[in-house]
């Protein structure tokens, strides 16, 4: 409640906080950015790399981009804690549109390259048919007995 507290302090009229929405997709093409406060947590951080594949930069805590390979400052901007600098890191993207579009460019380029369900699943058939090739060879083998 802090955290929005001081957002409502510090941004403008424009910015609106909505809660859970019917349709995401529409929404995140209506952002300049996207933030995950996060501070406890795991999993996966899907919802950061849905903003990035959309090209909107994100800012979030350490914690909230727990596990995904992405470089601070240039595919995300990301703070310690949500008490650290995070109102002033979401405050510089909205007035630095240089910033804002070239972190959103290196975000989406990163999805791109590294997180897309292409690869991702080429990988994971691959890791599947090696397992595969290793129990073949394996029940071939003459059994051995101790």
């Amino acid at each position: 409640m802090l955290l929005i507290s001081l957002m409502y302090k510090h941004f403008p009229l424009n910015v609106t906080f909505t809660g859970y929405v019917e349709n995401l997709p529409e929404y995140i093409a209506a952002a300049d950015l996207a933030i995950v406060p996060l501070t406890k947590g795991g999993g996966t951080r899907i919802k950061i790399l849905e903003y990035m594949a959309c090209g909107k930069p994100v800012v979030s805590t350490c914690i909230g981009a727990e596990g995904l390979d992405v470089e601070n400052g240039k595919e995300i901007i990301l703070v310690d804690d949500i008490f650290d600098s995070f109102v002033e890191k979401v405050v510089e993207l909205i007035d630095n549109k240089e910033l804002r579009i070239k972190v959103g460019e290196n975000a989406r380029k990163k999805v791109i390259e590294k997180y897309n369900w292409y690869k991702a699943c080429r990988e994971a058939r691959k890791i599947y048919l090696d397992d595969c090739d290793m129990v073949k060879k394996r029940t071939r083998e003459k059994p051995r007995f101790h």
